[in-house]
Formats: C-alpha cells, structure tokens, sequence
C-alpha cells in the first residue's frame, strides 16, 4: 500500500499497454470502441479468445482494450486484495465506435459473510476523468 501512496505522491503515471481485440490491421481511433478495465478486474477471454489481462491498483500497468464496434463477451473476475471471485462470469458489452466504456466492479464488501460483486460496462466517453484505472477507488474519481 505504501507503494501506491509513493508513486500518486511522486506523481508516476501507469504504463499504458494498448491491446486490439480484433485480427486486422489498425483502424483509425474513430473506427473503434475502447475498453477500459479499472482496477481489481482481470479478463480472461474475449469474444471465446484467450487473453490474459490483469488490471491491479497495485501494479503500475492500465491497459486499453480496442473493439471493432458490436455486441462482445468477456470472461472477467475480481480482485481487490479484499473481494474476489470464485472463478470468473461472462458479460455482455455492446458497444458503438468512437465511444470509451470503463469495466468496473460493484463490489459489496461484509464483514464476517461473504462479499458479492458484478461486472458492470459503462459508457464514460462524456466523463473524460473517469477514463482511468482508478475510477471508483484508492482516490481516483468517483461516480463513474
């Protein structure tokens, strides 16, 4: 935790790591959906494919996840160093090309019972702070 507290201090900003969800060449930005998974969230599949994606509050990489537009599923699950899921759930995204969405967690957290948590793709193209890692935790913005 303290090394979270370290690097906002300092100021360092996550390495970006920029991933294409589909097989052709490049597409312009205009052309093409992006997905954001905020912190705590790992996909493991992407339209029936394979893909290993781990977003951590704790690691200093935030991916970006690019999507011909259309309806997609990913196979995702949660971690949060409190919460976490037994296995991962499939969720549906139906996204539109020029648009940003962020994958975030509504996680309920008890004490002495067990959490619950569910995946949850929500359009911020109009919301440009809440395209970030952090949305909804450690003192990202909130309301996203």
């Amino acid at each position: 935790m303290s090394g979270v507290v370290c690097c906002a201090a300092s100021g360092c900003t996550p390495a970006l790591v920029h991933v294409k969800a589909y097989p052709d060449s490049s597409l312009p930005i205009s052309s093409v959906a992006m997905l954001k998974p905020a912190a705590g969230i790992y996909v493991k599949e992407v339209d029936g494919k394979p893909m290993e994606l781990i977003q951590n509050a704790w690691k200093s990489t935030d991916f970006e996840i690019e999507f011909i537009p259309g309806r997609h599923f990913l196979r995702v699950g949660f971690y949060n160093g409190a919460d976490y899921s037994d296995g991962t759930v499939l969720v549906r995204a139906d996204m539109q090309a020029g648009r940003r969405y962020l994958l975030k967690p509504n996680s309920t957290h008890h004490v002495f019972k067990a959490s619950t948590w569910a995946p949850e793709v929500v359009d911020v193209t109009e919301k440009p702070e809440c395209w970030t890692v952090l949305a909804d935790v450690m003192g990202g913005p909130k309301g996203c």
